[in-house]
């Protein structure tokens, strides 16, 4: 029984471990698979586009960021897939020469063709292209190839050469394109991979039409049938000659009777005449259109003359081939598009009127605006352009950008900025505007994935404290941020040439903040807070070298201690020690003290990692000191009366500027000769002064039957005897309240000089009425 149990542990056991194992093993399993999931998502999907933005601290910088803009898509592979059939022009004028490159027309084109070639027949694309060459005839077809073909292609592009003789019939090399494209034969409804196929033209050429086919019906080439008009009246030759010209709303040609050609170069009129075959249908004057016969009446029995427009035979056939139907589905189109590019037709003719029919007739066969009239050094670039709307995800993108107020873009912007494409920068609105084109060139590591970089920077000022961009709290704002740009947007065209946006929302950067805020102390270390004086403050890198950017060059400020602070947000050098300093004036007596994050220094340094750029808190503390100086004062008495009593003190009132006042005593005497006079005729004061009240108004009271004759102020101790005499006119005033500043010089030397007054008429003074010992005016 024992071993029966052991047997049973020894299972459980075993189950044990492969449920353990199996539990295990699906949640590495499920560990793995989150992790590629994860993988997977940062890549972007065929088809799909985005816009990135990078905001990195510049080295060595603080509220400086370089910023990288990456626009990306990833291609499909292969791209959806094309057919693709290229008429070109062969006529007599392709052997133009280009003056910028001394080739022929024709040679140009062939290089640019097989570049055009080369892109769409890529390996592994499903994509197919066809020639057709043309002049007054189609004279040459080549089917489809493939990319498996493309050598063989390039090399039938190489042999190319112009047909001899005159004449552009571009409409049978529409007809005969759109049949080849047509043919069931070569036609084809799906792609490889299931897709649908899109089915495009290109046709270059370099001149007017000057051929067509003829119409089916007569009645196109007769003005005016059953109350319908079928022909455009363009004016009166000669005064006397009624004239029309097909119009662009012929409805059927007979393609195997093309209009004889006239012979001059550049004409894109015939005149229906009897010969060559052709029979001009006959016409009466009931054929003249009502509008012309009550126009000209008088001309309606005259000749009238019947044109071919080719141009607009050529529009009309156009419009047929636009509304074809597909022989493998004929629900659809057999045109997705059709592309024209007319070449160096300035140079056409000189007639001005030839240039703006071939401009008008190539752009009314293009489909959706794919016009375009261009040199022939230009055309490899309109071939790219058409090319990758046929292979890239993002065309014609975009990109918008509206620079936040507080942050200034360095430097001038230009194309050097962009990876590719144009950019452009309007300061007044602080917008930039990325003109990034199609999306065409690969990342390294995979060829279908493009990219395009924008790259620029900025940096923070003042105007980042505005409300709504950051919190002006300082106690809040450690962990406060904004962005550098708002309203982004990323335009593109898509494969149906529909245009497509992509918003997105940016990490956001910590603008730093260095604040300076003023307290004031009186001398008793009170704080003072309505005080208006102003002080000082500037900050400074001693350690600049020459021609480095002094970005402290700005940093004085004017405060006052009114519980306001100056905030500053500009860019600094991290790693660099600045100086706080405070500039007082000869007046200010104040003991100073700088705090910075309430650490007592006046230095402050950013540091080396931008993910500890703090805000600076400087504090800027001023306590008034309490000044001690002296005033030694005395009374000397001018031309005493023997019969008046000579005063043995004198008294002062002295008033502080803060508006205290104080009374001062000193001796009186007659002494007025240097010998008489040293430091013991004087009483010393001292003086306190606090708050900076450095100034001390003082005023003598004079006693009766005497008045006032003048003051002597002197800071030399040592030429008191020869100064303090009323001989001593230099320095003698007579300004009756004395204003005594001790900014500059902590002691003085005083002597108020007073003589008898008598009344009128009177030889000797009356009888004093109060006794000068105990008269302390008020004290």
């Amino acid at each position: 029984m024992r071993k029966k149990a052991m047997s049973k542990a020894k299972v459980l056991i075993v189950l044990l471990f492969i449920l353990l194992g199996a539990f295990f093993s699906s949640n590495l399993l499920s560990s793995s698979q989150q992790i590629i999931k994860a993988e997977t998502k940062s890549e972007l999907a065929p088809g799909e586009v985005r816009v990135t933005k990078k905001v990195t601290p510049v080295d060595g910088m603080v509220n400086q960021w370089d910023v990288t803009v990456d626009l990306e898509a990833k291609n499909h592979f292969p791209p959806p897939s094309q057919d693709i059939f290229i008429a070109l022009d062969v006529s007599g004028s392709m052997l133009g020469i280009v003056s910028s490159t001394g080739k022929t027309r024709l040679e140009m084109l062939k290089e640019t063709a097989k570049t055009f070639v080369t892109e769409v027949l890529q390996d592994g694309y499903d994509n197919r292209v066809g020639f057709l060459l043309f002049g007054r005839e189609v004279n040459d077809i080549v089917s489809y190839k493939t990319s498996s073909q493309r050598d063989e292609l390039l090399a039938y592009i190489d042999s190319i050469s112009v047909k001899t003789g005159d004449g552009t019939n571009i409409q049978l090399a529409l007809r005969k394109t759109a049949e080849e494209m047509n043919d069931p034969s070569n036609a084809r409804l799906t792609g490889v991979s299931g897709g649908e196929v899109s089915r495009s033209m290109i046709l270059l050429s370099d001149g007017v039409p000057t051929d067509s086919a003829l119409p089916v019906d007569e009645k196109w080439m007769i003005p005016y049938t059953n109350n319908k008009v079928n022909m455009d009246f363009f004016g009166v030759y000669n005064n006397k000659i009624i004239q029309y010209e097909t119009i662009d709303s012929i409805d059927a040609f007979d393609y195997d009777k093309i209009v004889p050609y006239q012979g001059s170069a550049g004409s894109y009129r015939f005149r229906m005449i009897n010969g060559f075959g052709f029979v001009a249908p006959p016409m009466t004057s009931d054929n003249i259109t009502p509008e012309v016969k009550l126009q000209y009446p008088e001309l309606i029995n005259n000749e009238v003359y019947r044109f071919f427009n080719h141009s607009n035979s050529t529009i009309a056939e156009s419009k047929l081939i636009k509304d074809m139907a597909f022989s493998k589905d004929t629900s659809k189109k057999l045109l997705d598009e059709i592309y024209t590019i007319g070449i160096d037709l300035s140079l056409t003719s000189s007639s001005e009127d030839v240039v703006q029919v071939a401009e008008k007739t190539l752009k009314e066969v293009a489909t959706n605006g794919n016009n375009y009239n261009a040199d022939t050094d230009e055309v490899e670039g309109i071939l790219k352009e058409i090319s990758e709307k046929m292979i890239y995800t993002a065309q014609q993108s975009s990109y918008t950008e509206k620079i936040v107020e507080g942050f200034e873009i360095e430097g001038t912007l230009t194309n050097t900025n962009v990876s590719q494409g144009s950019i452009t920068y309007n300061s007044a609105t602080n917008e930039i505007f990325w003109n990034a084109g199609t999306l065409a060139t690969p990342i390294p590591s995979n060829k279908e994935h493009m990219k395009a970089s924008m790259t620029y920077r900025v940096s923070a000022n003042n105007n980042v404290l505005k409300p709504g961009i950051i919190t002006s709290d300082y106690a809040n704002i450690a962990g406060k941020s904004t962005v550098i740009g708002r309203n982004y947007m990323f335009e593109y065209l898509d494969f149906d040439q529909q245009k497509q946006g992509v918003d997105t929302t940016f990490g956001s950067v910590k603008p730093i903040i260095v604040h300076l805020e003023k307290k004031l102390f009186d001398a008793n270390d009170n704080p003072i807070t309505t005080s208006d004086e102003r002080f000082n403050v500037s900050y400074e890198d001693k350690a600049l070298a020459p021609g480095e950017i002094n970005y402290t060059q700005s940093d004085q400020f004017q405060i006052k201690a009114d519980g306001n602070r100056i905030s500053i947000v500009h860019p600094w050098k991290n790693n660099t020690d600045y100086t706080v300093s405070e500039q007082l004036s000869s007046s200010q007596k104040y003991d100073v003290e700088i705090k910075i994050n309430d650490q007592v220094s006046a230095v402050f340094n950013f540091g080396t990692d931008p993910d500890s750029y703090a805000h600076q808190q400087i504090v800027v503390s001023n306590t008034a000191i309490l000044l001690n100086g002296y005033l030694n004062i005395r009374q000397a008495v001018l031309s005493p009366n023997e019969e008046l009593v000579v005063p043995e003190k004198a008294f002062y009132q002295a008033k502080y500027s803060n508006g205290g006042e104080v009374y001062l005593t000193s001796k009186s005497s007659i002494k007025d000769s240097p010998i008489e006079i040293d430091q013991s005729v004087f009483d010393q004061y001292a003086i306190h002064l606090m708050d900076q009240q450095v100034q001390l108004a003082l005023k003598g009271r004079i006693p009766e039957y005497y008045e006032f004759s003048g003051y002597i102020l002197t800071s030399d101790k040592s030429k008191i005897s020869e100064k303090h005499v009323s001989s001593n006119l230099v320095d003698l005033t007579f300004d009756e309240q004395l204003t005594i500043d001790y900014s500059a010089t902590s002691e003085y030397w005083l002597t108020m000089f007073i003589k008898p007054k008598f009344g009128a008429g009177d030889t000797a003074p009356r009888a004093y009425s109060w006794d000068y010992a105990v008269n302390l005016f008020g004290e």
